[in-house]
């Protein structure tokens, strides 16, 4: 998923908050 993103060339505040809300999902599915 991240990679896709990456690739498609954000720009690194749109990654981090890609980044922000994957990890919120691993924390609220964990």
């Amino acid at each position: 998923m991240l990679a896709a993103h990456l690739l498609s060339g954000l720009t690194s505040e749109e990654v981090d908050l890609i980044v922000a809300e994957e990890l919120h999902l691993l924390g609220a599915s964990a």
